[in-house]
Order: C-alpha cells, then structure tokens, then sequence
C-alpha cells in the first residue's frame, strides 16, 4: 500500500472519529517470469492478501515478439503503470557464483 499526501479522510467507528492525514490508495506489483521460450506477467494489488489471484495475468510467447520491451507494452497497455516491479530471468551463469 501507498501513502498519498492527498486530502484527509474523516472515518466514524463506533462513536469514534478518526481523520486520516494521508489516504491508503492501492500499490500494483507487475511480476515477471522471463524465460528463454515464454514470458509470464502478472499485476498484483499490494493491498491484497497472498493468496488472492492476480488482478491480470498472461503468458506470452517470445518468439511472436521482437523484445521484452514489446511484451511488456503490449502487457500494460490495459493496465497502466504499476509502482513497483519484480523480474526473473532465465539466464546462464558462466564462471563462479558470487557469495
């Protein structure tokens, strides 16, 4: 979740008021799985519990594109911008592997 420095909110609870200086809006994640044959994204709200399915996912396959860059445009073009992201990479490794 992201804090935004917004207007205030004013909550009522059981007789109580409660202002919020800042308003909890949703954080997006993009997850990615890029491998050598297929690509798979995923969105995910922060705001959610682990166990909830993504808000959007899609598997693509690399070689009806010419980049990643172009997977991934055509993955946000419905989604928008998230925050925040994590990639994985199919790669080989040559040489030691650093400590």
């Amino acid at each position: 979740m992201v804090l935004d420095d917004g207007p205030s909110v004013i909550l009522t609870f059981q007789n109580r008021t409660i202002k919020f200086s800042h308003v909890i809006k949703m954080a997006l994640l993009l997850a990615a799985d890029i491998g050598g044959t297929k690509s798979d994204l995923a969105i995910f709200d922060l705001s959610q519990k682990p166990v909830d399915p993504p808000l959007r996912q899609k598997r693509y396959r690399n070689r009806d594109f010419l980049s990643f860059d172009e997977i991934l445009t055509h993955f946000l073009t419905d989604t928008g911008t998230p925050e925040y992201g994590c990639f994985g990479f199919a790669a080989v490794f040559v040489g030691e592997l650093p400590n």
